[in-house]
């Protein structure tokens, strides 16, 4: 029914239907944005209100949507679009009813607005380009260590090649821990070790996040290590203070440290790394896990070891 009203009626739902749109236009009249109309060029031929897909008893009443369609109806270039005293749009009244004079003026100062406005705009989003590209990373904690780290190529003790994929053995790195302790991955040759890359504005990983909990903490031989991404790092201690996930290590990625670069994760998280007791990498997936996919994978590493 909705369908088929829109075909008649310009946006049926929004004016006939949505509460919202109700709850809006209590604010028109006192709208920093908006149409508004000057009553002294006014003529009061009617022609905007002729023209208003929304049926408007008046210019700027509580169904207008600021479309901006009655600007272009007005002979008088009466109706503009403005915020505050800043002109965003308008129409310059006929050449005939202003000298050559004037009529430039009039348009030099609705122009004017305008591109002050297109300005502000594109400087806030230079600003919101940089700011999480650039300028929060940087600002992540920098007084931590740079991990340290052995070749990424090359072959270890065992015989298995050294690298970041299935089958190889990760190349030893230590870094230091949230709670001031080191993590040293060669300390944990024995056990089997899950490596978890997630952020705090990432929603898959915080859901998660305590499904690694949960493993620790039922399997106390296995080492859970969460590496926070350089973005938004210096949020993150705040964030874990009454999340009582004490069974898992976490760390802060930064431009200096590079662990991401180090087990080459992707800033795209989650991703989880498993490596068995021997160090070999068992699985390497960007993607989320459930507690029965950790499992899985917990005692596929214990058998392995076995073997």
């Amino acid at each position: 029914a909705i369908g088929l009203a829109c075909i008649f009626c310009y946006r049926s739902f929004c004016r006939f239907i949505c509460p919202l749109g109700a709850v809006y236009s209590l604010f028109n009249r006192i709208a920093l944005t908006g149409v508004k109309v000057e009553t002294d060029r006014c003529s009061g031929c009617g022609a905007c209100v002729r023209s208003c897909p929304m049926d408007v008893r008046h210019v700027g009443d509580h169904e207008c949507i600021s479309c901006g369609k009655c600007i272009d109806t007005c002979s008088t270039g009466a109706i503009s679009l403005k915020c505050g005293s800043l002109t965003l749009s308008g129409r310059v009244p006929r050449e005939t009813e202003l000298s050559g004079r004037d009529a430039c003026t009039e348009r030099q100062n609705q122009k004017h607005p305008g591109r002050i406005a297109r300005g502000i705009a594109l400087a806030v989003l230079a600003f919101a380009v940089a700011w999480f590209n650039w300028i929060e990373p940087a600002a992540a904690p920098e007084s931590l260590p740079p991990a340290e780290t052995a070749e990424t190529e090359g072959t270890s003790d065992s015989g298995l090649p050294t690298g970041t994929e299935e089958g190889c053995i990760l190349p030893d790195f230590s870094t230091e821990l949230l709670n001031g302790e080191t993590f040293h991955l060669t300390d944990t040759r024995g056990r089997m070790v899950f490596i978890n890359t997630w952020g705090i504005t990432c929603a898959p990983c915080l859901e998660e996040l305590p499904y690694f909990e949960q493993l620790a903490a039922n399997h106390p031989d296995a080492v859970v290590l969460a590496i926070h991404n350089r973005a938004g790092a210096r949020r993150a201690p705040e964030f874990l203070k009454d999340k009582g996930w004490e069974n898992i290590h976490f760390a802060l990625d930064s431009k200096e440290k590079g662990l991401y670069s180090l087990i080459n994760a992707s800033d795209a998280m989650p991703q989880t790394i498993v490596l068995d007791r021997s160090g070999k990498i068992i699985y390497n997936v960007q993607a989320s896990v459930t507690y029965e996919k950790l499992e899985a994978l917990y005692q596929k590493g214990n058998e392995q070891s076995i073997r």
